[in-house]
């Protein structure tokens, strides 16, 4: 769905340039423990369930800022 729109702006004429700041989860402080989860509105950050472990996608994220006050434990970064 995201590319699907991406593709629609650039055919309309919108210009779509890379982000000056970039997220930067910081998998060693992860524990694992969701809250992020159901924040992320591309979902960039999602679960697997079985395994119950997270996992981050960089090219999905919009850089919203969502996951980082939510995480208890500091595992995502703003960087700019």
């Amino acid at each position: 769905a995201l590319d699907k729109g991406l593709d629609y702006l650039k055919k309309v004429g919108v210009a779509i340039q890379p982000l000056a700041k970039d997220v930067r989860w910081l998998e060693d402080r992860c524990t694992h423990c969701t809250v992020c989860v159901p924040l992320c509105p591309t979902e960039a950050i999602v679960v697997d369930r079985k395994r119950m472990e997270i996992s981050f996608d960089k090219d999905r994220c919009i850089v919203c800022g969502a996951c980082i006050p939510a995480c208890p434990y500091k595992a995502v970064e703003i960087l700019f």
